[in-house]
């Protein structure tokens, strides 16, 4: 667009004094730049050490403006993007806007190194640091303000995900009459409010993996969080309140954390900030339980510390030799009683409902004593001489969640009455089940259907059939690559009574096949659609700019247009004067 505004260069920022051309502590480096379509700038760089301030552009433009942001993802010592690490993710750069109530997270869009990998050229991602990747944001009335960025804050600074901060450009597009009409006109309703964004908490608790916990001192910091979800389409926030033993929220049947086990004073309780915002912005919000057994042993505490597990090895799941694994069975009732503990505590936060995730941490009964007798009471066989698709041991085995579940829903209706209930389950086989054919690249949906031509999710545990006819649950989440017939059949039995909200996969993806995905789950009976791991979708701007609007079905084929234009990449030509194609590598 002729009439676009182009803020190339950097060098406007304020303060001034915070800006320098050699490294300098305390302050952003200004390197002048030229692409190969001959645009010339002066992009703005921070080392994640150097204890840069915010910055602020003036924009100095009125009016509503489609808002573009350029980034180049530099090499560095803290994550080359040619070996793309999965905590980039979460973010190389802070933005807002001066109305903004909290800062955006601004991460490489994932899909260029897909692209690389689906075309079996991992190396396609190496030129991501000769590139400016220009993604659209959002589109916003930018009357009297300005753009405000800075390095990531606690906990994204951390030495395992921090990364070298960098804008090299803002382009301002100003919308028309019929653009602005059509602007408006997307803007969220109660009837589109029908997108689950499902927030784990891994940053607080410490993943399974092995990372530090983390625990918030300042209100602002639930402000940013949860800053992508407003003015959106998404009507539910599902944050992980209970991983495990523990809990985001004071405890006393959990684990608070520390190795004393206390909660700590300065310490906001992460469930009641969130809860807080979201009533604010017209939200529900559910606690969500996952069932976290043990780690391996060497990750870092306080997630695998685990101490409410290893302090009750009699209710582990068996195999067939008994040798003991690293999770509870809900063949014990104790089991289950510990889970229900935990949840009757988030119950005194003021929230909406409560989602029982079923999507990990599968299966959740083995051939434990408990598990072993009731099935030979039942058939007279013992089940570790069955082959383990037994159709009879897959019932005996989903029996224990549904009873779980019932349990769930009796707490709810004795101590929060109207409270709703969801549950997350795989709707497709895992690549981890060779009881199919498993396509070879990762994330693929191809696999052989079962006999009767649906994918039946009790195989995992989960009788989402009998969930829905005993009317047990009032969302239902499945994930994955959902099938569609699945997806039909639940419809069918549900009728209106049950939100099928499944998820909306691969995790990162191209704007355009978003929406043909979200299209695909609405054809199919999805009153609704959901976003697992969504807090490390959303800093992928140009994707989460699609993700959000998705609640506007009647808009669909006008996003999928829109959405090819949201992001593009640019090639640079020069770095602070220097060929980037024959300088700054090991060969030039």
């Amino acid at each position: 667009m002729s009439s676009a505004v182009l803020l190339a260069d950097l060098s406007r920022c304020l303060p001034a004094a915070a800006l320098a051309r050699e490294p300098r502590d305390g302050t952003w480096r200004l390197v002048d730049y030229e692409t190969e379509d001959g645009r010339r700038g002066v992009m703005a760089f921070a080392d994640p050490e150097a204890g840069a301030p915010e910055l602020t552009l003036p924009l100095e433009v009125r009016g509503p403006h489609r808002v573009f942001l350029g980034v180049n993802y530099t090499k560095s010592c803290y994550g080359d993007l040619l070996h793309y690490q999965e905590w980039s993710v979460y973010g190389q750069i802070e933005v807002r806007l001066t109305a903004d109530r909290g800062f955006t997270r601004v991460a490489a869009e994932q899909s260029v190194f897909d692209e690389g990998r689906a075309a079996g050229k991992l190396g396609k991602g190496k030129l991501i640091n000769r590139t400016v990747q220009e993604t659209y944001w959002r589109t916003a009335d930018l009357t009297g303000q300005a753009m405000h960025f800075r390095l990531p804050g606690e906990p994204y600074n951390r030495p395992e995900l921090r990364d070298v901060a960098n804008l090299a450009w803002v382009r301002l597009e100003p919308l028309t009459e019929a653009e602005e009409r059509s602007w408006r006109a997307a803007a969220p309703r109660p009837d589109t409010r029908c997108l689950a964004h499902f927030y784990c908490s891994g940053i607080l608790s410490g993943h399974i993996r092995g990372t530090f916990d983390y625990h918030p001192t300042d209100p602002d910091w639930f402000r940013h969080e949860i800053q992508p979800v407003l003015d959106s389409d998404v009507g539910v926030f599902v944050f992980e309140a209970i991983r495990g033993g523990l809990t985001l929220f004071p405890t006393r049947h959990g684990d608070n954390g520390p190795e004393d086990n206390r909660w700590r004073p300065e310490w906001i309780d992460p469930l009641a900030a969130f809860a807080g915002l979201a009533r604010e912005a017209g939200l529900k919000v559910f606690a969500s339980l996952r069932m976290i057994g043990a780690n391996y042993p060497m990750q870092r505490y306080p997630i695998s510390r685990a101490r409410h597990f290893f302090a009750h090895p009699e209710w582990v799941k068996r195999d067939r030799d008994g040798t003991p694994t690293t999770s509870w069975s809900l063949a014990y009732p104790e089991v289950r009683q510990f889970w229900l503990a935990l949840l009757a505590e988030s119950l005194a936060h003021d929230i909406d409902g409560v989602v029982i995730y079923l999507h990990r941490f599968h299966p959740f009964v083995l051939w434990e004593e408990p598990s072993v007798r009731d099935f030979m009471r039942k058939h007279g066989e013992d089940p570790r001489r069955l082959p383990e698709d037994d159709p009879r041991w897959i019932d005996h085995g989903a029996g224990y969640v549904t009873a779980f579940l019932r349990e769930v829903r009796q707490l709810l209706d004795r101590t929060r009455p109207g409270l709703a209930l969801g549950a997350t389950f795989f709707g497709c086989p895992t690549r981890y089940d060779r009881r199919f054919k498993q396509g070879e690249q990762f994330g693929s949906t191809e696999w052989t259907r079962p006999a009767e031509g649906w994918f039946n999710p009790k195989v995992y545990g989960c009788d989402a059939e009998t969930w829905t006819r005993e009317g047990l649950v009032q969302y239902l989440f499945p994930m994955q690559h959902p099938d569609r017939e699945l997806v039909a059949r639940l419809r069918a039995i549900a009728g209106d009574r049950v939100h099928i909200w499944p998820d909306v996969m691969p995790r990162a993806q191209p704007g355009p096949e978003i929406v043909r995905t979200a299209r695909a789950h609405y054809a199919a009976g999805a009153d609704g659609l959901c976003f697992n791991d969504a807090e490390r979708r959303a800093p992928r701007l140009s994707e989460w700019a699609v993700h959000r609007r998705l609640g506007h079905r009647d808009d669909l084929d006008a996003l999928e247009a829109e959405a090819a234009a949201y992001y593009r990449r640019v090639e640079l030509k020069t770095l602070m004067g220097y060929s980037t194609r024959y300088s700054f590598n090991n060969f030039g």
